[in-house]
């Protein structure tokens, strides 16, 4: 292992955590601490593909990337619905 690729494991696994965290809260229901993680997974993963050789573990790292991108917008969207919904009540109770 070269010390490139020995530097960028510790950061590579670090990210992949992360997403799993991410993971584990959207499944509670708890979207805005998801969204975050999902954030900060994909802020360390997304500089690491471009570093990543060709070969099985890029693409792996690729298609994980790919699900969490899809996955953080899912829950942005979602929020954005619910802050949406939450003011439609508020304004409902004022009138």
């Amino acid at each position: 292992m070269t010390n490139n690729q020995s530097t960028s494991t510790p950061k590579l696994a670090s990210g992949l955590e992360i997403g799993s965290v991410a993971e584990q809260y959207m499944a509670e229901g708890q979207y805005k601490a998801a969204l975050e993680k999902f954030q900060g997974s994909l802020g360390v993963l997304v500089p690491l593909l471009s570093s990543e050789p060709k070969g099985r573990r890029r693409d792996l790292l690729h298609q994980q990337i790919q699900l969490w991108l899809v996955q953080a917008e899912n829950t942005k969207s979602l929020l954005s619905l619910t802050d949406m919904n939450g003011a439609n009540i508020a304004e409902a109770k004022e009138h």
